[in-house]
């Protein structure tokens, strides 16, 4: 009994390897199309973590009844105690730098309620920009 298989059977044809190759580099183009970083994608995602940032900030404002001081820059912020001139405050690296906040410098009330606050965050890297807002009682939102 010889085992001889038909010459049809030995393996794949070229247009099935062609077929094959197109539908590969296809998938790979689509995931480094998504892979792209998008400017305003990378401001929302740095106005999110802010705004749960200064949220909490405010809540420890309030809690202990201190007023505490924003500090940004184009590489990050910080967060501290308003009449803690001592200690170096922890600084908190932006997302995707550089970033750039107006204004750079915001004092988060004790206070139950407080007027309302507008700060504009700009991408360094593209001409986009985003508002962050809060009415001095509600959480900050885009």
């Amino acid at each position: 009994m010889s085992s001889h298989l038909p010459s049809r059977c030995m393996g794949f044809t070229l247009i099935e390897l062609v077929v094959v190759l197109a539908i590969m580099a296809i998938g790979s183009a689509l995931v480094v199309i998504n892979w792209q970083s998008n400017p305003q994608q990378s401001l929302n995602q740095e106005s999110d973590h802010l705004a749960l940032v200064l949220d909490t900030a405010r809540s420890l404002a309030r809690t202990t009844g201190t007023p505490l001081i924003w500090r940004a820059s184009a590489a990050g912020f910080s967060v501290q105690a308003v009449n803690d001139k001592t200690a170096t405050p922890p600084f908190t690296a932006w997302l995707n730098p550089p970033i750039y906040a107006e204004p750079n410098q915001l004092v988060l009330s004790p206070e139950a309620i407080s007027s309302p606050i507008f700060i504009r965050l700009q991408s360094g890297s593209a001409n986009q920009s985003l508002t962050l807002v809060s009415d001095g009682v509600l959480p900050f939102h885009a």
